[in-house]
């Protein structure tokens, strides 16, 4: 049984890999102007997206316990209402549905896509093994820092309702991509999709 799921796993990896596009040297990372700090990027199908969190300074962003040198590489963390205007010029907060879309080319099932919780079992494996690196820098909630290395939070565009957005989770035990609402005022990761 393990031997079919893992060739399951390889063809659906090698057809979802054959999609994602090749990039050129010129067109493989992004220099945000604002601060000169490189992104590199990937284009899955019609999408192209930061392979790494937004890592740019905003009034209400920070590193997870205010430490820049160990988490300078996890990017910061940022409350909804920073989290919309953080990206680059020509770039932005992805929606909910951006995220459905990739979701989709990783392979998750369309009954699953609108689902709350953790859904797709392999979308997370597929998104790393091409390289969009989905991290786990933990999350700054009621000024507390928890789940640095166990879990990763991104905001979505899209609100929810009152004082909530949808966001994407992904978790060091589970599998799948996590979908659920989540307070505003919370400070997450941002990771940007081209406009």
């Amino acid at each position: 049984m393990k031997e079919l799921i893992s060739l399951t796993l390889y063809f659906l990896v090698s057809t979802f890999l054959t999609k994602v596009s090749a990039q050129s040297e010129n067109n493989s990372y992004f220099i945000d102007s604002r601060d000169g700090q490189k992104y590199y990027i990937i284009n899955i199908n019609d999408q192209t997206w930061m392979t790494s969190n937004l890592n740019y300074f905003t009034k209400d962003s920070y590193y997870y316990n205010n430490d820049s040198l160990t988490h300078y590489i996890n990017g910061r963390l940022y409350n909804w209402e920073e989290a919309i205007n953080a990206c680059p010029e020509g770039w932005h907060l992805p929606s909910d549905k951006e995220w459905k879309t990739l979701e989709k080319n990783m392979g998750m099932k369309k009954a699953e896509i609108n689902q709350d919780g953790y859904r797709g079992d392999s979308s997370k494996n597929m998104l790393i093994n091409i390289g969009f690196n989905p991290e786990l820098p933990g999350i700054l909630k009621d000024d507390v820092y928890m789940g640095f290395g166990n879990f990763g939070f991104y905001w979505t565009a899209s609100p929810y309702k009152n004082d909530y957005a949808w966001k994407r989770a992904f978790d060091k035990k589970l599998q799948g991509i996590g979908r659920h609402a989540f307070n505003k005022k919370f400070h997450i990761s941002v990771r940007c999709v081209k406009n």
